[in-house]
């Protein structure tokens, strides 16, 4: 027999973008988790995820990876519904096919024995039918004098035609696995995810760990090895593969980091003194700024004329277009170009990382070696209360720069002495540097003995050390440059 072990990252280069996915489990019990945070570190996306759900679901919907979603429910269990979940759904991220429980199953079970439906009785009488105007109801084709049917009421009810729930891949946790493939579930329910596997093209198993073959009734009853070798594709050891989900008798479910979870689906807070401008357009206006100008002025009136020019211009762009429009002066007035920006104003802090590892080392490895730290945050763009859908933005890289590769990187220079002259520069080494350097010095002691009086005082004072210290260690760099002979 074939030995269909793999690793979790090789499933997961299995799968593409736009792909529709089984995920089994029930609620926040046994789902392949190991599977799901890979999902979320890669670059798929536009996925459509068909689950009994839980903090599967809810993860995905909060890493943007989901376009539509098809479930009976999105449950944690212990708390009724995955706030990741009502996020998403609240705020319209993605689409939706909520069907009741029974009809999930036979859309499972249509998929899994290759029919285009299976008619029931679960959801008549409900509003399944209202919320999936798609779902079409159908008769049997016996009359009441036909043999094959047991009651004549039966001749002429309507039942639902749940349509076959067609996997492209479909991914399960299990207790235990052989190299072949088959799959134990040692926990009092298997739940459906023998169905979930009957219905996929391609169909991989996470486990706790694998056994050689033969040696699955050595882990427990036959009755227990539920999944056939014939419906695996592949299969991982994964220790804890479904942690926080429970996994019983191998572990239960971990209800302080489920809390923690939930607790992280908190609205994002706004910030309030922010504003993001996207730059949309750049364009030259050099000729129309100085097109006012008098050939005699002296040098204070073309300056005036100059302000008063930009100031229509920006003026008359804003009234056009709504947007931000800034005219920016390059090169000391040799060129003039207009800035067209697109303001959003409901700015929301989407990530910041603990201070420990954003600035890790600390000042002394500050200016001093390469800084090995998380020192970034996110904020997420709000226009009417939902998140900007932008068709142009940076992608994220889950690969990273490679060695050699042409990088670029974002933002502006705090300051910039290129264009400085030699008087400038001699000032600045003479005089104002060092006063800086001076008041700074003076300030670290200052805070340096704030702090020590208290923990408390030294938290107060945090922020201010750090960028007095990021300050001085930089007038230090200035200073030894001035300071030093060609």
């Amino acid at each position: 027999m074939a030995d269909k072990r793999t690793t979790v990252d090789d499933i997961v280069g299995q799968l593409s973008s736009g792909m529709t996915i089984g995920i089994g489990g029930w609620g926040s019990r046994r789902k392949p988790m190991a599977i799901v945070r890979a999902l979320c570190r890669s670059d798929l996306d536009d996925l459509t995820i068909v689950a009994y759900g839980g903090p599967d679901v809810g993860l995905l919907c909060a890493s943007g990876k989901v376009r539509k979603v098809v479930c009976g429910f999105v449950t944690l269990d212990s708390i009724a519904l995955d706030p990741h979940w009502r996020v998403a759904r609240q705020h319209g991220r993605v689409e939706v096919m909520e069907v009741d429980e029974g009809m999930f199953f036979q859309g499972l079970q249509a998929a899994a024995w290759r029919v285009p439906f299976l008619p029931t009785r679960a959801g008549l009488g409900s509003d399944v039918l209202t919320i999936n105007p798609d779902l079409r109801l159908v008769r049997s084709p016996y009359g009441a004098d036909s043999p094959y049917v047991h009651d004549p009421v039966d001749a002429d009810v309507e039942l639902v035609a749940m349509p076959a729930l067609h996997l492209d891949a479909a991914l399960v946790h299990t207790n235990r696995a052989d190299t072949a493939g088959n799959g134990q579930i040692l926990g009092p329910d298997p739940f459906f995810d023998p169905l979930f596997l009957g219905a996929a093209d391609l169909r991989f198993i996470t486990t706790e760990h694998i056994v050689e073959n033969g040696k699955l009734a050595d882990e427990g009853p036959l009755s227990s090895v539920v999944i056939h070798r014939m419906l695996t594709d592949g299969v991982a050891e994964t220790p804890g593969g479904a942690h926080f989900t429970a996994n019983p008798p191998d572990y239960g479910r971990d209800e302080a980091f489920q809390k923690e979870y939930a607790a992280s689906a908190a609205d994002e807070k706004k910030c309030p003194d922010l504003e993001v401008n996207v730059l949309l357009e750049i364009r030259e206006v050099t000729a129309k700024v100085k097109e006012g100008e008098k050939p005699d002025a002296d040098t204070a009136a073309v300056n005036q004329a100059r302000k008063a020019a930009m100031a229509r211009i920006e003026k008359e762009c804003a009234a056009a277009s709504g947007n931000r429009c800034d005219v920016v002066t390059l090169y000391s007035g040799g060129r003039y170009d207009l800035y067209q920006y697109k303001k959003y104003t409901d700015v929301r802090l989407a990530f910041a990382p603990e201070e420990a590892i954003a600035a890790f080392g600390g000042d002394p490895d500050n200016f001093t070696y390469p800084r090995y730290d998380l020192d970034f945050s996110l904020f997420r763009a709000y226009e009417n209360g939902r998140p900007v859908e932008s068709k142009e933005y940076l992608h994220w890289s889950h690969t990273g720069v490679k060695d050699g590769e042409l990088t670029f990187v974002s933002g502006n220079p705090g300051t910039t002495g290129r264009l400085m002259t030699m008087a400038q520069l001699e000032y600045s080494r003479d005089v104002s540097y060092p006063l800086l350097y001076a008041k700074l010095e003076s300030m670290i002691k200052a805070l340096e003995a704030y702090s020590a009086q208290s923990a408390e005082n030294k938290r107060v004072a945090g922020d201010d050390m750090l960028s007095a210290q990021n300050s001085y260690k930089a007038y230090t760099g200035f200073l030894a440059g001035l300071r030093a002979e060609c």
